[in-house]
């Protein structure tokens, strides 16, 4: 029961923490969504090229090299873009949580202004 409700009170601050930062946490995926459609017709394309030379006779047996690099680099390309986009959500959370343990409040008025 006591692990139930650790997970129970996570559940709820991360639910928190989304209705919170809703617009931001919409724009990161967006973009990271993007960049990795952008990545995906990048490799195709690649692949599609090295896939051509692979009917010439002699140059043909070049390709094989050539497919183990571009798995490689698309790999490491997805890999960074995994590591750019767990980067951006805890800098968001840093920041939620932050702002959530500031008693301050968050407009502060510079002039007091008696009517």
């Amino acid at each position: 029961m006591g692990d139930f409700g650790r997970y129970l009170e996570s559940w709820r601050a991360v639910t928190r923490f989304i209705r919170a930062e809703y617009r931001d946490l919409a724009r990161i995926v967006a973009v990271v969504i993007a960049l990795v459609v952008v990545a995906t017709i990048i490799s195709a394309l690649a692949w599609s090229g090295v896939g051509l030379i692979a009917f010439v006779p002699l140059v043909g047996l070049a390709v094989f090299p050539l497919q183990l690099v571009a798995l490689l680099v698309r790999g490491l390309i997805y890999e960074y873009l995994l590591l750019t986009a767990v980067s951006a959500y805890v800098a968001l959370y840093a920041e939620y949580v932050a702002r959530r343990s500031d008693p301050r409040p968050r407009v502060s008025r510079p002039f007091n202004v008696v009517g």
